[in-house]
């Protein structure tokens, strides 16, 4: 293998590393998002349990205070 062979291995195979680096990076990024979107939708079904109890709570005190 001459010199110019050898450079151009080594540039594709650092060509390589650098697509497969970027990936990688590309995919723990998609993961993080994927546990933020997953805490965000668990908080907002929490959120909308709250406001139906809390709702459910003042028609129940708004049902007993009625005038007859």
């Amino acid at each position: 293998m001459n010199a110019d062979e050898l450079a151009q291995s080594i540039r594709s195979k650092h060509d390589k590393l650098e697509t497969d680096c970027k990936q990688t990076v590309l995919a723990v990024e998609l993961l993080a998002l994927q546990a933020k979107l997953a805490a965000l939708t668990a908080r907002v079904a929490q959120l909308e349990r709250d406001e139906l109890e809390r709702t459910q709570t003042q028609d129940a005190k708004h049902d007993r205070v009625k005038p007859r």
